[in-house]
Formats: structure tokens, C-alpha cells, sequence
């Protein structure tokens, strides 16, 4: 997606649906499997691409390396 495509009503959705306050997939879905998934597979470093701000890295176990 470039500025010349960018579809903004999409991406206000997205943001609504996932980002906002209320809104607590992340929180109750996403990165309680995430935790489990390492946890289950013994996995000590994580690769995050497309982190953003890197929050996913205060959601994973303390002993895992992070890189995002």
C-alpha cells in the first residue's frame, strides 16, 4: 500500500478493532497464545518483524530473547 492507494476507512477500522482501549484482542487472545506457544515449544529468541513499538516484547516470557 502506498499514500496514492491508501484506504484509510480500512485502516480506522483496523485500528478501532484492535488498538483501541476497549478493544482487548491482543490482551485475551493474541499474546496469551503467543506465551504458550514459547512456553510449549522451548523457544528462546523471538523475531518480531513489522514490531512497531515493541510491545509484544513485554508480553513474552523473561527468558526469551527478543528482536524486533
Amino acid at each position: 500500500m502506498d499514500d496514492q492507494n491508501f484506504d484509510k476507512k480500512s485502516a480506522d477500522e483496523w485500528t478501532a478493532l484492535i488498538e483501541s482501549k476497549d478493544a482487548k484482542i491482543r490482551e485475551t487472545d493474541i499474546y496469551p497464545h503467543l506465551k504458550k506457544w514459547i512456553w510449549d515449544n522451548d523457544i528462546t529468541t523471538v523475531i518480531d518483524v513489522g514490531c512497531g513499538q515493541g510491545i509484544c516484547s513485554t508480553k513474552i516470557p523473561e527468558n526469551t530473547q527478543y528482536i524486533g
